[in-house]
Order: C-alpha cells, then sequence, then structure tokens
C-alpha cells in the first residue's frame, strides 16, 4: 500500500511531549479523557469593550455575571437564559444598542462546540456539547466555591474578580499528546494484556487518504497501526472532537499477531 510521510511525532527519547517513552499498564488503570473544572476566570466582556470611553466598566459587572454561568456550563435552554439576562442587564443600564450587539455576540459565537476561551462551559478542561450538569460535575463545582455556588457570588459581589484579557482566544488543551493519540491510548489501556511501552509515532495518510496513526512498541516487532476515521487528519487531532462520532475516530486496528495484546474489537 503506497503511503505519504506526513511527519513524525517526538523521538524514542523525548518523554515530555507525545507518547513517546510512555508506558500502558493494565493493572494500573490511567485515567484518560478526565474533564475538570477549573477556578472561576473571566476576561470581561471577551471580544467587546467594558463600557463606553466616558465610563469604561459601565456593563463589566453584567458580563461577569454572565462569565460565570457560562464558566459552569449545561443545558441548552440554561445558555439561552443566560444570555436574555445579559441583554436585560445591558440594556437596564441605559445602553440599548450594546446590549443588542452583545446579545447577537454571545448567540452566535458561545456554542459549546467551539474551541474558544468564551464557549458555554469554557470552566471545564474539555470541549462538551449541551447536557444536565451530572453529580459529578456539580460536585466539582461544590468543591471549589461551596453549595449552590455562594463562594463564586459573593466573590462576584464583593467586585473582588480579576478581569484579564487572555493572550489567545483559542482554547488550548491540557495535554501533552493529540487527541488522536489519546483515542489509541483509550484503546491500548482497553485491549493491552500486559505493559506496553511506546518508543515512537508516526502520522501518516494511506493511499485512500485515511489519517494512520503508526507506534513502534517494545511488544512488537512491526508498529501497531490505527487507522482513523474519514474526517481525521492532522488539524481536528489537534482538536477536541471526543463528543463527535465522526472526527478523530479509530475505524481499524492492525495489531501484528505476535504482540501480547487482545484480538481487535
Amino acid at each position: 500500500m503506497k503511503q505519504i510521510l506526513i511527519f513524525i511525532f517526538f523521538s524514542s527519547q523525548a518523554m515530555v511531549f507525545g507518547l513517546s517513552g510512555l508506558t500502558i499498564d493494565p493493572s494500573h488503570k490511567m485515567e484518560i479523557r478526565t474533564n475538570t473544572l477549573s477556578p472561576f476566570t473571566t476576561d470581561g466582556c471577551s471580544r467587546w469593550r467594558n463600557g463606553p470611553k466616558s465610563n469604561p466598566t459601565a456593563w463589566l459587572d453584567c458580563c461577569v455575571e454572565h462569565d460565570a454561568l457560562y464558566w459552569l456550563g449545561g443545558t441548552q435552554k440554561q445558555r439561552k437564559i443566560t444570555d436574555d439576562q445579559l441583554y436585560q442587564c445591558i440594556q437596564k443600564k441605559g445602553y440599548p444598542f450594546e446590549a443588542l450587539i452583545m446579545y447577537l455576540g454571545v448567540r452566535f459565537g458561545g456554542d459549546p462546540l467551539r474551541a474558544t476561551t468564551y464557549r458555554w462551559g469554557y470552566g471545564w478542561t474539555r470541549i462538551t456539547d449541551y447536557h444536565k450538569l451530572t453529580d459529578r460535575e456539580i460536585s466539582q463545582a461544590h468543591a471549589l466555591y461551596g453549595d449552590h455556588l455562594q463562594g463564586l457570588k459573593k466573590i462576584i459581589q464583593s467586585r473582588r474578580v480579576l478581569v484579564m484579557k487572555p493572550e489567545s482566544y483559542l482554547y488550548v488543551p491540557n495535554l501533552d499528546y493529540t487527541f488522536c493519540e489519546e483515542e489509541v491510548l483509550l484503546y491500548l489501556r482497553e485491549n493491552s494484556k500486559v505493559p506496553i511501552t511506546i518508543h515512537r509515532v508516526q502520522a501518516v495518510y494511506d493511499e485512500d487518504h485515511l489519517y494512520h496513526l503508526k507506534m513502534k512498541t517494545d511488544l512488537c516487532i512491526k508498529p501497531l497501526d490505527f487507522a482513523f476515521s474519514q474526517k481525521t487528519d492532522s488539524y481536528t487531532c489537534q482538536r477536541d472532537f471526543a463528543f463527535s462520532p465522526f472526527k478523530n475516530k479509530i475505524v481499524k486496528a492492525n495489531i501484528p499477531s505476535s504482540c501480547s495484546m487482545k484480538s481487535p474489537q
């Protein structure tokens, strides 16, 4: 099969980024695809000003309260209510035009699946679609700010919130590997019978333009070969598509028979 080498991830000595040097031990289930709630942060009115020149923070408090709800996320209905409250808050301050502009901005730009720092649910380390918060997710929020988020409400009401504009509005995952490599980790965790150490990772496209990850390991002479769904490429692998059934998904795992692993699913 004709293949075109696109790029090679990391040398066998690279142990800080990527999967090279990583050992998956089936007797110790490593946590993968965890979703953690970070402490509340706000950039004010994101890509818009916080007030007119005559009063630079005129509607800043509206945006901070709006961010507190966006930070936590939840259902589609909850987001609509949150955006309506932002509109009403700014309008009551006597800025109907700004209220409309910002309302349209958050309705268009605040989708939970957008890879931005101001998406609905931006406080979570992973991108997730609309959903009712689970008991575990609510517990994380309560652990940070108490029942009913009273601690956060007091901080906002006291206006002791530090407003900081980010260097970039793009969502940057806190991972040392790509999201496609994460899918391989999940596969190896579930299918490896014995500890397996990854030495090198190659990303290639085959003659059908399918994206592959080939992995040299300590258990196999030949590399493990993972073929991904058609809508996967080097760009999507840098983005969190765990919620998508079409992107960054393994469609075939070619495991050499000499490897100490279960048969591919």
